[in-house]
């Protein structure tokens, strides 16, 4: 991958945007929005959509670890998480393979118990 720092404004952690692939994984797919796609020059892309080139099955796994560790670093909790397909009598129209037209929020608490 070639890439474009944009933020190098600390010592150890530095920010950059993806301005080539050069050897794809086998997840990767086209992305499903053109407007976030890596095809677009880094200023001409759209924010959000982060996971859209990857294949769902894929997607779901690496949800999967940011929830774990999150839940690890900020809550001490250790559990395995398991993020499912949305079921599609609840979410109507939804697209199962790209993804598209279904979108969730969710905000997590941490109590003593």
């Amino acid at each position: 991958m070639r890439a474009q720092v944009t933020d190098a404004g600390r010592d150890r952690f530095w920010r950059a945007e993806t301005v080539e692939v050069l050897d794809a994984s086998p997840d990767r797919r086209e992305h499903v929005w053109a407007e976030a796609s890596v095809d677009r020059a880094p200023e001409d892309r759209v924010g959000g959509a982060e996971f859209g080139h990857i294949v769902m099955r894929r997607q779901r796994e690496l949800k999967a670890d940011v929830l774990r560790d999150a839940l690890a670093r900020m809550g001490g909790v250790d559990r395995e998480v398991d993020v499912r397909e949305v079921d599609p009598g609840l979410a109507p129209g939804v697209d199962r393979e790209s993804g598209a037209h279904w979108r969730t929020r969710v905000r997590l608490h941490v109590g003593p118990d």
